[in-house]
Protein backbone atom coordinates (compact mmCIF):
# COMPACT_ATOMS: atom_id res chain seq x y z
CA UNK A 1 0.00 0.00 0.00
CA UNK A 2 1.45 3.13 -0.76
CA UNK A 3 2.73 5.50 2.14
CA UNK A 4 0.35 8.33 2.73
CA UNK A 5 -2.80 6.61 1.25
CA UNK A 6 -6.09 6.40 3.44
CA UNK A 7 -7.08 3.17 4.90
CA UNK A 8 -10.60 2.21 3.68
CA UNK A 9 -13.23 3.66 6.56
CA UNK A 10 -10.67 6.52 8.10
CA UNK A 11 -9.96 9.40 7.54
CA UNK A 12 -6.62 11.61 7.79
CA UNK A 13 -7.55 13.19 10.98
CA UNK A 14 -8.95 9.85 12.70
CA UNK A 15 -6.14 10.07 15.86
CA UNK A 16 -6.45 6.23 16.18
CA UNK A 17 -5.08 5.80 12.80
CA UNK A 18 -1.47 3.97 12.71
CA UNK A 19 0.37 7.10 10.84
CA UNK A 20 -1.06 9.49 13.79
CA UNK A 21 1.66 10.25 15.81
CA UNK A 22 -0.63 10.40 19.34
CA UNK A 23 -2.27 7.38 18.21
CA UNK A 24 -1.04 5.30 20.32
CA UNK A 25 -1.90 7.64 23.29
CA UNK A 26 -5.59 8.01 22.04
CA UNK A 27 -6.07 4.39 22.08
CA UNK A 28 -4.99 4.45 25.86
CA UNK A 29 -6.88 7.38 26.54
CA UNK A 30 -10.26 5.70 25.48
CA UNK A 31 -9.28 2.73 27.08
CA UNK A 32 -9.13 4.32 30.81
CA UNK A 33 -11.97 6.05 30.07
CA UNK A 34 -14.17 3.20 29.06
CA UNK A 35 -12.81 1.44 32.65
CA UNK A 36 -15.11 4.31 34.21
CA UNK A 37 -18.34 3.61 31.92
CA UNK A 38 -18.16 -0.25 33.06
CA UNK A 39 -16.09 -1.20 29.72
CA UNK A 40 -13.16 -2.92 29.13
CA UNK A 41 -10.12 -1.15 30.93
CA UNK A 42 -8.04 -1.60 33.52
CA UNK A 43 -9.05 -2.20 37.39
CA UNK A 44 -8.43 0.02 40.06
CA UNK A 45 -7.09 -2.24 43.33
CA UNK A 46 -10.22 -3.08 45.50
CA UNK A 47 -10.73 -1.10 48.37
CA UNK A 48 -8.72 1.88 47.37
CA UNK A 49 -10.66 4.78 49.07
CA UNK A 50 -11.18 6.84 46.03
CA UNK A 51 -12.27 3.84 43.69
CA UNK A 52 -15.42 4.01 41.99
CA UNK A 53 -16.87 1.07 43.40
CA UNK A 54 -16.44 2.00 46.83
CA UNK A 55 -17.89 5.51 46.40
CA UNK A 56 -20.86 4.25 45.26
CA UNK A 57 -21.82 1.72 47.88
CA UNK A 58 -20.93 4.71 50.34
CA UNK A 59 -23.55 7.09 48.24
CA UNK A 60 -25.75 3.65 48.53
CA UNK A 61 -25.55 2.91 51.82
CA UNK A 62 -26.51 6.89 53.05
CA UNK A 63 -29.11 6.56 50.41
CA UNK A 64 -30.33 3.93 52.33
CA UNK A 65 -29.80 5.61 55.32
CA UNK A 66 -32.06 8.27 54.68
CA UNK A 67 -34.45 6.77 53.86
CA UNK A 68 -34.58 4.72 56.48
CA UNK A 69 -34.64 7.38 58.66
CA UNK A 70 -37.02 9.57 57.31
CA UNK A 71 -39.36 6.09 56.71
CA UNK A 72 -38.62 5.87 60.72
CA UNK A 73 -39.88 9.31 61.06
CA UNK A 74 -42.64 9.66 59.35
CA UNK A 75 -43.76 5.51 61.15
CA UNK A 76 -42.96 7.76 64.58
CA UNK A 77 -45.25 10.49 63.77
CA UNK A 78 -47.88 8.55 62.47
CA UNK A 79 -47.68 5.71 65.50
CA UNK A 80 -46.60 7.70 68.24
CA UNK A 81 -46.10 11.61 67.39
CA UNK A 82 -48.94 14.38 66.79
CA UNK A 83 -49.58 12.55 63.83
CA UNK A 84 -51.06 10.00 66.22
CA UNK A 85 -53.43 11.91 67.55
CA UNK A 86 -56.69 13.92 67.47
CA UNK A 87 -58.84 16.09 69.51
CA UNK A 88 -62.28 15.20 71.19
CA UNK A 89 -64.70 17.17 69.49
CA UNK A 90 -66.58 19.98 71.05
CA UNK A 91 -70.09 19.69 71.86
CA UNK A 92 -70.26 16.14 73.04
CA UNK A 93 -71.30 17.29 76.39
CA UNK A 94 -74.90 18.16 77.38
CA UNK A 95 -76.27 16.46 74.61
CA UNK A 96 -78.10 13.24 74.13
CA UNK A 97 -76.53 9.75 73.64
CA UNK A 98 -76.98 9.90 70.33
CA UNK A 99 -75.62 12.88 69.34
CA UNK A 100 -72.49 12.78 71.33
CA UNK A 101 -71.59 8.91 69.41
CA UNK A 102 -72.13 10.28 66.23
CA UNK A 103 -70.29 12.96 66.89
CA UNK A 104 -67.20 10.91 68.37
CA UNK A 105 -68.13 8.64 65.56
CA UNK A 106 -67.31 11.15 63.08
CA UNK A 107 -64.27 11.83 64.10
CA UNK A 108 -63.18 8.10 63.67
CA UNK A 109 -63.00 7.50 67.96
CA UNK A 110 -64.71 4.34 69.35
CA UNK A 111 -66.78 5.29 72.24
CA UNK A 112 -67.63 3.18 75.49
CA UNK A 113 -70.81 4.57 77.93
CA UNK A 114 -70.96 4.82 81.91
CA UNK A 115 -74.25 5.89 83.49
CA UNK A 116 -74.06 7.93 86.69
CA UNK A 117 -76.20 10.10 88.86
CA UNK A 118 -76.72 13.50 88.74
CA UNK A 119 -78.08 16.26 90.36
CA UNK A 120 -78.56 18.67 87.67
CA UNK A 121 -78.15 17.07 84.61
CA UNK A 122 -81.45 15.13 83.05
CA UNK A 123 -81.77 11.34 82.55
CA UNK A 124 -80.28 10.71 79.45
CA UNK A 125 -78.22 13.45 78.61
CA UNK A 126 -74.17 13.34 78.77
CA UNK A 127 -72.71 14.65 81.88
CA UNK A 128 -69.00 14.53 80.36
CA UNK A 129 -66.49 12.56 78.20
CA UNK A 130 -63.14 11.18 79.22
CA UNK A 131 -60.85 12.77 77.43
CA UNK A 132 -63.04 15.63 77.35
CA UNK A 133 -63.79 17.83 74.71
CA UNK A 134 -60.55 19.76 73.45
CA UNK A 135 -58.28 17.12 75.35
CA UNK A 136 -55.78 14.55 73.12
CA UNK A 137 -57.10 11.09 72.17
CA UNK A 138 -55.02 8.51 69.52
CA UNK A 139 -56.98 8.63 66.25
CA UNK A 140 -57.40 4.78 67.04
CA UNK A 141 -58.92 5.85 70.82
CA UNK A 142 -62.04 5.75 72.64
CA UNK A 143 -63.46 7.95 73.83
CA UNK A 144 -66.14 7.17 77.46
CA UNK A 145 -69.19 8.73 77.57
CA UNK A 146 -70.98 9.19 80.95
CA UNK A 147 -74.59 9.44 80.98
CA UNK A 148 -76.99 11.02 83.80
CA UNK A 149 -79.57 9.22 85.08
CA UNK A 150 -80.80 11.86 86.52
CA UNK A 151 -80.68 12.94 90.36
CA UNK A 152 -79.88 10.08 92.98
CA UNK A 153 -83.41 10.18 94.54
CA UNK A 154 -83.53 8.97 97.96
CA UNK A 155 -87.34 7.85 99.80
CA UNK A 156 -87.89 10.00 103.40
CA UNK A 157 -89.01 7.54 106.00
CA UNK A 158 -92.28 7.49 107.61
CA UNK A 159 -92.66 7.83 111.03
CA UNK A 160 -90.19 10.30 111.62
CA UNK A 161 -92.86 12.40 113.52
CA UNK A 162 -93.21 11.66 116.92
CA UNK A 163 -90.11 9.44 117.29
CA UNK A 164 -86.96 9.95 119.57
CA UNK A 165 -84.71 12.28 117.57
CA UNK A 166 -81.68 9.81 117.59
CA UNK A 167 -84.13 7.56 116.05
CA UNK A 168 -85.54 9.96 113.28
CA UNK A 169 -81.33 11.12 112.66
CA UNK A 170 -80.50 7.72 112.03
CA UNK A 171 -83.47 6.70 110.08
CA UNK A 172 -82.51 9.66 107.56
CA UNK A 173 -78.91 8.34 107.89
CA UNK A 174 -80.02 4.78 106.72
CA UNK A 175 -81.46 5.81 103.51
CA UNK A 176 -78.71 8.64 102.66
CA UNK A 177 -80.39 11.78 103.84
CA UNK A 178 -79.20 14.20 106.09
CA UNK A 179 -80.93 15.55 109.48
CA UNK A 180 -80.14 19.43 109.67
CA UNK A 181 -78.91 21.06 113.36
CA UNK A 182 -82.68 20.64 114.84
CA UNK A 183 -84.85 23.80 115.70
CA UNK A 184 -86.38 23.24 119.77
CA UNK A 185 -89.41 24.49 120.43
CA UNK A 186 -91.52 23.90 124.07
CA UNK A 187 -94.63 21.72 122.90
CA UNK A 188 -97.63 21.03 125.14
CA UNK A 189 -97.59 17.26 123.92
CA UNK A 190 -94.66 15.85 122.25
CA UNK A 191 -92.05 14.78 125.07
CA UNK A 192 -88.74 16.29 125.52
CA UNK A 193 -86.52 15.44 122.89
CA UNK A 194 -89.16 13.79 120.26
CA UNK A 195 -89.40 15.16 116.84
CA UNK A 196 -92.35 17.63 116.53
CA UNK A 197 -92.28 18.03 112.88
CA UNK A 198 -89.97 17.02 109.88
CA UNK A 199 -89.45 19.93 107.38
CA UNK A 200 -90.81 16.56 104.36
CA UNK A 201 -93.74 14.82 103.78
CA UNK A 202 -93.50 10.77 104.40
CA UNK A 203 -92.20 8.83 101.27
CA UNK A 204 -91.20 12.11 99.64
CA UNK A 205 -88.40 11.57 97.17
CA UNK A 206 -85.35 13.95 97.61
CA UNK A 207 -81.73 14.08 96.00
CA UNK A 208 -79.29 11.52 98.00
CA UNK A 209 -77.56 14.18 100.51
CA UNK A 210 -80.36 16.44 101.27
CA UNK A 211 -80.64 17.93 104.44
CA UNK A 212 -83.82 17.87 106.38
CA UNK A 213 -85.35 20.08 108.93
CA UNK A 214 -86.31 18.45 112.02
CA UNK A 215 -88.43 20.40 115.02
CA UNK A 216 -87.91 18.82 117.92
CA UNK A 217 -89.33 19.24 121.71
CA UNK A 218 -87.91 20.56 124.71
CA UNK A 219 -90.97 19.38 126.64
CA UNK A 220 -93.66 21.73 128.47
CA UNK A 221 -92.46 25.10 128.76
CA UNK A 222 -91.66 26.07 132.09
CA UNK A 223 -93.63 28.50 134.16
CA UNK A 224 -92.77 30.43 137.28
CA UNK A 225 -95.83 30.24 139.20
CA UNK A 226 -97.61 33.94 140.08
CA UNK A 227 -99.75 34.56 143.49
CA UNK A 228 -103.05 35.23 143.58
CA UNK A 229 -103.70 35.40 147.29
CA UNK A 230 -106.37 38.01 147.81
CA UNK A 231 -107.31 38.48 144.11
CA UNK A 232 -110.93 37.89 143.38
CA UNK A 233 -111.87 34.59 141.64
CA UNK A 234 -111.97 35.68 138.27
CA UNK A 235 -108.89 37.62 138.02
CA UNK A 236 -106.97 34.57 139.76
CA UNK A 237 -108.28 32.25 137.00
CA UNK A 238 -107.51 34.19 134.08
CA UNK A 239 -104.03 34.75 135.29
CA UNK A 240 -103.12 31.41 136.10
CA UNK A 241 -105.04 30.01 132.88
CA UNK A 242 -102.32 32.86 130.63
CA UNK A 243 -99.48 30.63 132.39
CA UNK A 244 -100.72 27.75 130.64
CA UNK A 245 -101.69 26.26 134.40
CA UNK A 246 -104.63 24.07 134.70
CA UNK A 247 -107.17 25.91 137.47
CA UNK A 248 -109.24 24.13 139.82
CA UNK A 249 -111.36 25.77 142.75
CA UNK A 250 -112.38 25.06 145.84
CA UNK A 251 -114.62 26.88 148.35
CA UNK A 252 -113.15 27.92 151.54
CA UNK A 253 -114.19 29.97 154.72
CA UNK A 254 -112.21 33.16 156.14
CA UNK A 255 -112.74 35.73 158.46
CA UNK A 256 -109.78 37.13 157.22
CA UNK A 257 -110.19 36.79 153.33
CA UNK A 258 -113.66 38.30 151.62
CA UNK A 259 -116.14 36.22 149.83
CA UNK A 260 -114.87 35.90 146.38
CA UNK A 261 -111.36 36.43 146.85
CA UNK A 262 -108.59 34.07 146.72
CA UNK A 263 -107.35 32.70 150.40
CA UNK A 264 -105.11 30.26 149.02
CA UNK A 265 -103.45 28.07 146.27
CA UNK A 266 -101.90 25.10 145.68
CA UNK A 267 -98.67 26.14 144.03
CA UNK A 268 -96.92 28.77 146.26
CA UNK A 269 -95.94 31.59 144.69
CA UNK A 270 -92.45 31.81 142.46
CA UNK A 271 -92.71 27.66 142.45
CA UNK A 272 -90.99 26.36 139.06
CA UNK A 273 -93.91 24.80 137.23
CA UNK A 274 -94.63 23.83 133.73
CA UNK A 275 -97.39 24.33 131.27
CA UNK A 276 -100.70 22.31 131.59
CA UNK A 277 -99.17 21.46 135.25
CA UNK A 278 -102.72 21.65 138.16
CA UNK A 279 -102.88 24.42 139.95
CA UNK A 280 -105.77 24.17 142.73
CA UNK A 281 -107.35 27.59 144.23
CA UNK A 282 -109.18 28.57 147.42
CA UNK A 283 -112.43 30.65 147.00
CA UNK A 284 -113.04 32.17 149.75
CA UNK A 285 -117.11 32.05 150.79
CA UNK A 286 -116.38 34.68 153.56
CA UNK A 287 -116.50 33.41 157.89
CA UNK A 288 -117.42 30.33 158.57
CA UNK A 289 -121.65 29.66 158.91
CA UNK A 290 -122.77 28.71 162.42
CA UNK A 291 -126.67 27.84 163.36
CA UNK A 292 -128.01 29.75 165.70
CA UNK A 293 -129.30 28.30 168.75
CA UNK A 294 -132.45 28.39 170.69
CA UNK A 295 -131.62 30.76 173.78
CA UNK A 296 -135.74 31.82 174.67
CA UNK A 297 -135.95 32.02 178.63
CA UNK A 298 -132.12 31.97 179.46
CA UNK A 299 -130.90 34.09 181.71
CA UNK A 300 -129.24 36.83 179.44
CA UNK A 301 -125.50 36.12 181.29
CA UNK A 302 -125.79 32.74 179.93
CA UNK A 303 -127.11 32.93 176.31
CA UNK A 304 -124.29 35.68 175.65
CA UNK A 305 -121.79 32.81 176.90
CA UNK A 306 -123.35 29.89 174.68
CA UNK A 307 -123.69 32.85 171.49
CA UNK A 308 -120.11 34.39 171.66
CA UNK A 309 -118.41 30.54 171.78
CA UNK A 310 -119.94 30.47 168.49
CA UNK A 311 -118.50 33.30 167.28
CA UNK A 312 -121.26 35.29 167.25
CA UNK A 313 -121.55 38.90 168.62
CA UNK A 314 -124.55 39.56 171.57
CA UNK A 315 -126.47 42.61 171.81
CA UNK A 316 -128.79 43.27 174.30
CA UNK A 317 -131.98 44.86 174.20
CA UNK A 318 -134.50 45.88 177.66
CA UNK A 319 -137.81 45.33 177.73
CA UNK A 320 -139.85 46.85 180.36
CA UNK A 321 -136.10 47.81 182.09
CA UNK A 322 -134.69 44.30 181.57
CA UNK A 323 -135.32 44.12 185.94
CA UNK A 324 -135.38 40.23 185.86
CA UNK A 325 -132.73 39.21 182.90
CA UNK A 326 -134.52 37.30 181.09
CA UNK A 327 -134.26 36.06 177.41
CA UNK A 328 -137.69 37.43 176.14
CA UNK A 329 -136.73 36.96 171.90
CA UNK A 330 -134.13 37.05 169.54
CA UNK A 331 -133.35 38.56 166.08
CA UNK A 332 -132.54 35.62 164.47
CA UNK A 333 -134.58 32.36 164.51
CA UNK A 334 -133.44 29.62 166.29
CA UNK A 335 -131.55 27.09 163.51
CA UNK A 336 -130.83 29.44 161.06
CA UNK A 337 -127.19 29.79 159.79
CA UNK A 338 -125.22 32.63 159.99
CA UNK A 339 -121.63 33.95 159.58
CA UNK A 340 -119.32 33.97 162.39
CA UNK A 341 -119.31 37.06 163.65
CA UNK A 342 -122.86 37.84 162.67
CA UNK A 343 -124.77 39.89 165.42
CA UNK A 344 -127.75 38.38 167.55
CA UNK A 345 -129.66 40.76 168.91
CA UNK A 346 -131.83 39.43 172.68
CA UNK A 347 -134.63 41.15 173.78
CA UNK A 348 -134.60 40.81 177.54
CA UNK A 349 -137.45 41.21 180.23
Amino acid sequence: MAAGRARPGRTAADPSSDEHPDGALGRTMALRIGSGLDGPGEPEPAGAVGSRPGRRAALLATVLLVLALAAGGVWWYATSGPGAYTEVPAGVEGVLLAEAEAALDAAGLGTTVAEDFDPTVPAGVVVSTDPGPGERVRKDGTVEIVVSKGPDLRTVPEGLAGAPLADAVAALEAVGLVAQEPVREYHDEVPADHVIAVGAEPLAQLPVGTEVALTVSDGREPVTVISVIGATREDAVQGLQDQGLVVTEEPGYSTEFAAGTVMAQSLAPDAQAHRLDPITITVSQGPPLVEVPDVFGQQFGAARTALEALGLVVARENLLGGVFGTVHSQDVAAGTAVPVGSTVTLRVI
